[in-house]
């Protein structure tokens, strides 16, 4: 959720799926659409908890509870541990043992 119109979701599958989104502050709602289908819009109810994030709502016809929690970018492996052009064993062999 970083850009203010639009989400997406990878799903559990590896599939990654578009969303048109709106954002209410006063109502807490939020309410997407499918890129290529805009006339069906599913609404959420959100809920701040620190900086995390609840949603509630119903999708497809089934109730949902979504719990996001907040990932710190500075845990992200590209950003924390440095750039090299050359390495003598690639990051991803390391042994952490």
């Amino acid at each position: 959720m970083d850009y203010p119109d639009f989400v997406s979701v990878v799903t559990m599958d590896d599939k990654i799926q578009r969303y048109q989104s709106k954002l209410d502050t006063v109502e807490q709602k939020f309410t997407f659409s499918l890129a290529r289908d805009t006339a069906r819009e599913y609404e959420f109810h959100y809920e701040k908890k620190g900086k995390d994030l609840k949603l509630d709502g119903v999708l497809f016809g089934d109730s949902l509870s979504i719990n996001l929690k907040h990932y710190d970018l500075k845990n992200m492996g590209l950003l924390n541990r440095g750039f090299n052009w050359i390495n003598e064993v690639p990051y991803n062999r390391y042994n952490y043992d």
